[in-house]
């Protein structure tokens, strides 16, 4: 058997390992490692592994049975295959194979009752090799199954073989066997013998369909006995055929109707030989009234018998009588027929050795009864031979559900042949030497035969009385040549009477199948004054007869009496005969006309034409006519129906196309019609079948037919029940127990098959399933309608309450069948709602095959987000990509995996897309990245100045200077000012943003964002030296107007940004804490400039200056920056304070700037 994976993983870890370090893969090393020669070897056959996968395949195709495999161990005696095939077999094992077709899969698990989806099946060139190497059809390699000569589904030959090899790879699952060990079929197993033997109680059963005339041999054959003898076997007097043997008898069914010459034989020999009869004949007294006449007539009574031979010597030896008696040993009336005493039907030969007279009842009798006998004993044949599967492969077309007449042209053998029962201890026989020998007239010492007295001639009317007065009783004869008579009183000529009552007083009193209406004779007969066959009365009545019961439809009961009627009067003339004195013969010409114009029917089947119809010897009304039947199970069908003196003949053959069985659907009949004291009764076997219910098989057993009918149903108990037709109707009751876990998930119920009372074909219940995770079973309903077929189903609340998620889930669940796999498996479809607040839409539900998954997508609008959310739940394991792993059985617990994406905001500034998951503890979490806008603007320019440094005043000397007018004054200067700040903040964005969040829907106060952006701000700062001065005059003798400006300013932009981290919390929302900084080093330059001027009051302007150049430049050493601090948040936006703005400069010496600024003025 192969390793299960655990095993696997562990023998192959040393190997994958070491091709890691190589670089080569595991599953590489690993067929590296299997491809160098592993020894693989051959399981023996007949093992009782081999009869495990032969019981299997046998039991394929019929109900399923308890198939468990025995844990597979190799044999001690098992041989190794050759090293070449063997490298080619395992590189067929790594290259796979192909999995089961899916029909011949499903049939196939339904079968063992086990998952077989891992088997791999191979019939490619190395499957054919080896196969021919080891004599195999087909062989089994833990999981691989490889076929000789090519595997097609379609093929029931091919899947026997299959179940065959499948027990062998449950056999190697279940084992423990290392290395490679083949098991192989038998081929007498998979070709099938065309011969089969039975065996322990089926010894001495045999099929040989080997040759074209094939062989049935069965044990014994029961003959009936007649007088103690075994009819055909043992030594009868006058009989000198050839006997059937005691043991080993084999003989061939006649192939052809029987047409025998029996009677033609026995007539042709006596005749030759009639020299004793005619002595016989000539013994007797003729007619003593007659003694002048040249050629007397003689009267010779019958011993027992209500007959009298009547005629001339000519007359006399030319009567079938005295060929064939109409009595037997002891004088009493008795009918024969020329029977073969081995059977015509057991190639007795149509022989004068081979004939006898033999009672007409005990012929019939054992000639049925041997054909019966042999019928069964071939039925039973079939029956053993197909409870031991011998009809498959090309035996499958060769079955016979049932014979209902012997085959004919077969060859049939018998081991022994014995007496069986006993017609009769006391039956009359004659045989042809005992005929020939007159012993029909005198046996032994006893007259059967003898002359009338005068006497006995005037008392029944056959000559006048000694007075001359006509007789009162006289004879009506059956026809003008026959011998039997009606002795009748006829006192009073106009009713006259029969055993004491007038004719017609009671039914088949005078005439069986007649009733007679009325019976006239003339008056004043003198058979001196009449001619040959002339009228002297008559008889009129009408036919009815078969005297039985039927089944009266308008009453719906059966009920007793005539069962054919014939509309018409039958007028049947008396005539005269001088043979017959004062009496009649009964002329019985006319009756077929008359019949054939009436118009008849037979009780309870169908009116009927009449063909054939008269008066019997056997003083009977007899017909024959097609029947048309109006019979509810063979309407419109004809057939040919006679009704005789032992009632209505009817024995037909009805074809299978012809056939009604209502409801039914007959696929297969041999079935019989007959007519007999009790009704309609019935012969043969037939099959039928109700679409998707099941099929059958009845026998027919007299007046009703009955078998049994086989649910196609392998989940309930019973299977099968009994069926019956009878009295024109079917009787077809079960209550059919469901078996918990044939079909998984269907636990228990009933199910109520019958018919209405108008016939209709009933079938409901209920079923309890057992669906996955709900606490309680459901229950479904059963139902069928010939339109729609079996139902099996109904709508089932799921409990949801120990899942997560779902709510107000529905299943519809029905129990299917699929016709082409003949499997029925629970499933169905529902649908269940989101039971998450905020989340709308609904879930699929599906059911199959014990899983169950329920799936969809709803609307998310919960707080801040929106978008959908896939969900699924079902008792399945769950894959990593959220798929349920449906490869394997369904798991007892239930997963669920839920996602999806959506839109959210937090805040005003952070919105975007996020991906959410669902969690174990039945929440929805957003968890991962959200994708954010490219760029969130977080405020606008701010512009922010403030002073820096104050510097205290200073004055100094400038010049003197001469006015006119004023003279020499001194003019001075003072210079103070300030160090200023001033910036432009913003506008300030967060570009490339990027947030992981976690958050659980419904929960504000959980939702965490966290993550990094760049914060893209511009930044316009610079500080400037505010130095202003002025000039004084050191009197005020002038006015000194003008100004000094000195100018020293450093502007600079910064283009600045920072990464910062991001948090959101629902609380605070977003806030950013920002140091806004920027530094350069540039060059500062100061410079000066302004004009003087002094005037004085009557003179005006009497001096001035005017100058404008640089008076000091600072290098790249001057090292300037600005550090502002800030904060942002949702609720207050920006926060800055400029006051808290750091700036970072050099130390300014005001006074050496001063100084050098007068300097330069100076």
């Amino acid at each position: 058997m192969e390793q299960s994976q655990a095993q696997k993983q562990t023998a192959d870890a040393p190997e994958a390992s070491r091709s890691r370090r190589t670089g080569v893969s595991a599953e590489a090393a690993a067929t590296a490692q299997r491809q160098s020669h592993q020894p693989v070897y051959i399981e023996p056959r007949n093992t009782s592994f081999e009869s495990e996968a032969r019981h299997a395949a046998s039991r394929f195709g019929g109900q399923p049975v308890d198939l468990t495999p025995s844990p597979f161990a190799a044999s001690g005696r098992r041989a190794e295959l050759g090293p070449e095939l063997s490298r080619q077999l395992v590189d067929r094992l790594d290259q796979g194979g192909r999995p089961l077709p899916g029909e011949a899969r499903q049939r196939m698990e339904r079968h063992f009752h086990r998952k077989l989806d891992s088997v791999r099946i191979h019939d490619d060139p190395v499957a054919a090799e080896i196969g021919s190497a080891i004599d195999a059809h087909a062989f089994a390699l833990r999981r691989h199954i490889f076929f000789r000569d090519g595997f097609a589904a379609s093929n029931p030959q091919d899947l026997r073989v299959l179940a065959h090899e499948l027990m062998h790879v449950l056999q190697q699952s279940e084992g423990a066997s290392e290395g490679y060990v083949i098991q192989r079929d038998d081929p007498g197993d998979v070709e099938v013998s065309e011969t089969w033997e039975g065996e322990g109680g089926d010894r001495g059963f045999a099929l040989d369909f080997s040759q074209s005339d094939s062989l049935f041999t069965m044990p014994r054959l029961e003959l009936p006995k007649i007088n103690g003898k075994i009819k055909g076997k043992s030594r009868q007097d006058g009989i000198t055929t050839t006997l059937i043997p005691s043991t080993d008898f084999t003989y061939t069914t006649r192939n052809e109707e029987r047409d025998t010459a029996q009677r033609q034989l026995w007539t042709q020999r006596i005749t030759e030989n009639k020299t004793q009869i005619e002595e016989a004949i000539q013994a007797f007294i003729p007619n003593p009234s007659s003694e002048s006449d040249s050629d007397p007539i003689y009267y010779l009574k019958v011993r027992a018998t209500n007959q009298i031979l009547s005629g001339t010597k000519a007359q006399l030896l030319a009567r079938d009588e005295l060929l064939i008696p109409n009595w037997n040993k002891r004088g009493r009336a008795s009918f024969y027929h020329v029977d073969h005493y081995r059977e015509h039907q057991l190639e007795g030969p149509d022989s004068i050795e081979n004939v006898w007279l033999l009672e007409e009842s005990a012929n019939t009798s054992s000639g049925s009864r041997i054909r019966n006998t042999v019928l069964a004993e071939i039925n039973d044949l079939f029956r053993r031979a197909r409870e031991d599967n011998f009809f498959q492969g090309r035996n499958e077309n060769r079955d016979v559900l049932r014979f209902s007449r012997t085959p004919r042209g077969q060859r049939l053998h018998f081991g022994r042949v014995v007496g069986g029962g006993e017609i009769g201890r006391n039956v009359d026989t004659w045989t042809v030497d005992e005929i020939i020998a007159a012993k029909h007239i005198r046996f032994g010492r006893r007259r059967l035969v003898q002359a009338m007295s005068l006497e006995e001639l005037q008392e029944r009317g056959l000559v006048a009385k000694g007075d001359g007065s006509p007789p009162t009783t006289v004879l009506w004869f059956l026809g003008k040549e026959s011998g039997f008579f009606r002795r009748v009183d006829v006192s009073d000529l106009a009713n006259p009477t029969y055993s004491g009552k007038p004719l017609g007083a009671e039914d088949d009193d005078f005439f069986k199948n007649f009733r007679i209406q009325s019976a006239t004779l003339q008056q004043g007969l003198d058979p001196e004054n009449l001619e040959p066959d002339q009228e002297v009365g008559s008889i009129t009545g009408r036919v009815r007869g078969g005297v039985g019961t039927y089944y009266d439809r308008e009453t719906g009961q059966k009920v007793s009496g005539d069962r054919i009627q014939v509309n018409t009067e039958i007028r049947l003339p008396l005539r005269f005969d001088r043979r017959y004195g004062y009496g009649a013969y009964i002329d019985r010409s006319g009756v077929r006309s008359s019949l054939m114009e009436a118009r008849a029917e037979l009780k309870g089947a169908s009116p009927l034409e009449l063909s054939e119809g008269g008066l019997s010897d056997a003083w009977a009304m007899e017909l024959s006519a097609t029947l048309t039947a109006t019979h509810p199970m063979f309407e419109g069908f004809q057939a040919t129906v006679g009704l005789t003196e032992y009632g209505i003949g009817l024995d037909v053959d009805i074809p299978t196309d012809r056939l009604d069985f209502s409801f039914f659907r007959v696929t297969e009949a041999n079935l019989t019609i007959a007519m007999g004291d009790e009704g309609l009764l019935f012969g043969g076997a037939a099959a039928f079948e109700l679409d998707q219910i099941g099929s059958g098989t009845v026998v027919a057993m007299g007046t009703a037919i009955e078998g049994t009918f086989d649910f196609d149903f392998d989940f309930v108990d019973p299977a099968s029940t009994t069926v019956r037709y009878e009295d024109e109707a079917w009787s077809f009751d079960a209550e059919l127990g469901i078996t918990e876990g044939v079909v998984p998930g269907l636990q228990s119920g009933v199910i109520r098959v019958g018919i209405d009372e108008e016939g209709n074909f009933l079938f409901d219940g209920e079923a309890l399933v057992q669906l996955p995770g709900q606490p309680e079973p459901a229950t479904i309903e059963i139902g069928y309608s010939a339109e729609e077929g079996v139902s099996i189903g109904g709508t089932v609340t799921l409990d949801t309450s120990a899942w997560p998620a779902v709510e107000n889930a529905t299943v519809m669940v029905n129990v299917t069948y699929d016709p082409e796999t003949s499997a029925w498996a629970l499933g169905g479809t529902g649908s269940a709602d989101f039971a998450i607040p905020g989340i709308t839409g609904t879930l699929e539900a599906t059911f199959d095959d014990g899983g169950l998954i329920l799936r969809g997508q709803g609307d998310l609008a919960i707080g801040n987000a929106t978008g959908t959310f896939d969900f699924a739940i079902g008792n399945y394991p769950v894959t990593e990509e959220g798929e349920f792993d449906q490869s394997g059985d369904p798991i007892d617990s239930f997963e669920a995996w839920g996602g999806g994406s959506i839109s959210i905001e937090f805040g005003p500034y952070l919105t975007g897309t996020v991906g959410v998951r669902y969690t174990p503890e039945d929440e929805i979490v957003l968890a991962g990245g959200i994708a954010l806008p490219p760029s969130i603007p977080l405020f606008d320019a701010i512009e922010r100045e403030r002073d820096l440094v104050n510097f205290p005043r200073v004055e100094f000397p400038i010049f003197g200077v001469t006015i006119p007018v004023v003279g020499s004054i001194g003019v001075f200067g003072f210079i103070g000012g300030r160090l200023r700040g001033y910036a432009t903040i913003g506008p300030a964005t967060l570009d490339d943003s990027r947030a992981d969040i976690e958050y659980t829907l419904g929960d504000p106060d959980s939702a965490v964002i966290d993550g990094e952006s760049h914060l893209n701000f511009g930044m316009d700062a610079g500080i400037e030296l505010d130095i202003g001065g002025g000039l004084g005059l050191g009197a005020a003798v002038a006015d000194l107007t003008g100004e000094v400006g000195i100018t020293a300013a450093l502007d600079f932009a910064v283009d600045s940004g920072a990464d910062l981290s991001l948090d959101w919390t629902p609380l605070a929302g977003l806030s950013l804490d920002l140091d806004l900084h920027g530094s350069f080093t540039p060059s500062f330059r100061v410079g000066v400039y302004g004009r003087v001027a002094a005037s004085v009051a009557i003179y005006g302007e009497v001096w001035s200056e005017r100058w404008d150049e640089t008076l000091a430049s600072f290098g790249s050493g001057l090292a300037v920056s600005v550090l502002q601090p800030a904060s942002w948040d949702e609720e207050n936006g920006l926060e800055l304070d400029f006051s808290q703005a750091v700036f970072t400069y050099p130390d300014i010496d005001v006074r050496r700037i001063a100084g050098d600024i007068m300097e330069r003025i100076v």
